[in-house]
């Protein structure tokens, strides 16, 4: 996997000598020029093994300075074409998530106990034939333990005053490893937007970019979608 690393070089090293020598090395891929003396590229090896490469194609001279940057944190500002390129080249991780469903307000003790994502939806509950119509998509939201985050859900009065006549609430879930419950969240409402029920997280997504695909009782969701990473504008 290539990391993105900051190459910043005395005004001895020409900039087309410095590129010259990243388009040479086997282990770097994309770079780009922004500032004066300051270079970035990807890079398959570490930043003390770039360095040590860099120096012996210039042994004359030791100022050259190479770090990491954490594609991961947006805590700053770069850009728009650099970005695009970065975000290109970053990581993306994969999930598959398979929803279960349905179940009708009224029997949220019988929502599963494992960790996940789970989606709160309209619906008219056919009870003459055990099916039920949903409606629209209110809320996405994830739980270590979807039963115990029912039983006394502090949203469920707001789910509720989304209603029409004759529909209630009904779920659909599904598992997924407590570490990635946020990203997968995350992604899942900045792709759907289910207002007003989810105040955040629609204008912005800060995680790697992530590729989800949704199955079973998803509907709604997109089933298959990718987020890039998002940066303030």
């Amino acid at each position: 996997m290539k990391k993105l690393y900051l190459i910043a070089s005395s005004g001895a090293i020409a900039r087309k000598e410095l590129t010259s020598c990243i388009e040479s090395l086997a282990e770097c891929g994309d770079w780009f020029y922004s500032i004066p003396n300051c270079t970035f590229t990807f890079a398959s090896i570490s930043a003390y093994e770039l360095y040590t490469k860099i120096r012996e194609r210039f042994p004359g001279d030791d100022r050259i300075f190479v770090t990491e940057v954490p594609t991961d944190n947006c805590q700053g500002w770069i850009p728009q074409k650099h970005w695009n390129l970065i975000d290109a080249n970053s990581v993306v991780h994969d999930y598959d998530l398979k929803f279960d469903g349905y179940w009708v307000s009224g029997n949220e003790y019988y929502l599963p106990n494992y960790s996940g994502i789970y989606c709160v939806y309209s619906c008219r509950n056919n009870v003459s034939d055990g099916t039920v119509s949903l409606i629209r998509l209110l809320y996405i939201g994830r739980a270590e333990n979807i039963n115990e985050r029912h039983k006394n859900h502090e949203k469920k009065m707001v789910w509720k005053s989304c209603l029409n006549a004759g529909e209630t609430l009904c779920y659909s879930c599904a598992a997924l490893p407590k570490k990635s419950l946020v990203i997968c969240e995350s992604a899942l409402i900045y792709k759907h937007h289910p207002l007003p029920c989810n105040e955040t997280g629609d204008k912005a997504f800060w995680h790697d970019k992530t590729h989800i695909k949704t199955s079973g009782c998803n509907r709604f969701l997109e089933p298959d979608f990718t987020v890039p990473k998002t940066i303030p504008l």
